[in-house]
C-alpha cells in the first residue's frame, strides 16, 4: 500500500494535512532567512497559510524541513528575493514593537539632511 506522504499540523485550533500537492518550502538565503515559511493551502476551507520557522516550537520546523525534503516536497531553496505577498504576511504575523523616545530626547528637533 503506497500512501502519501503527509504532516499533521494544528494552524490556529484546526487540524491541517501537509501533503506534496498542498504545502511547499520557502527558504531564503542571507538576511532573508527571517521570511523562511512553509506555505499551505487548504484546499478544504479554499484558503492559504504560512507556518513561519520563527514561530515554530524549537527543532520542530526543522524536523518538518527534513521529512517534506526527504518526501519530495516543493522546495524553493537559497532564494535571494521574496515577493510582496509574503512580506505583507509576514508583517501581519511580527507587527513591529512600539518605538519607545528615550525620555533624555523628549524637546529635541530632529533635521532631515
Amino acid at each position: 500500500m503506497n500512501t502519501e506522504p503527509t504532516i499533521h499540523i494544528k494552524i490556529n485550533d484546526k487540524r491541517v494535512e501537509m501533503t506534496r500537492q498542498n504545502s511547499s518550502v520557502w527558504q531564503f538565503a542571507g538576511k532573508l532567512a527571517m521570511y523562511n515559511h512553509i506555505f499551505i493551502i487548504d484546499e478544504e476551507d479554499n484558503n492559504y497559510g504560512y507556518y513561519w520557522a520563527d514561530k515554530a516550537k524549537p527543532n520542530q520546523y526543522a524536523k518538518y524541513i527534513d521529512y517534506m525534503t526527504k518526501n519530495d516536497y516543493s522546495l524553493h531553496i537559497n532564494l535571494w528575493e521574496i515577493c510582496d505577498e509574503d512580506k505583507e504576511a509576514y508583517e501581519r504575523y511580527h507587527p513591529a514593537p512600539p518605538i519607545e523616545i528615550p525620555k533624555a530626547w523628549e524637546g529635541i528637533i530632529f533635521h532631515e539632511q
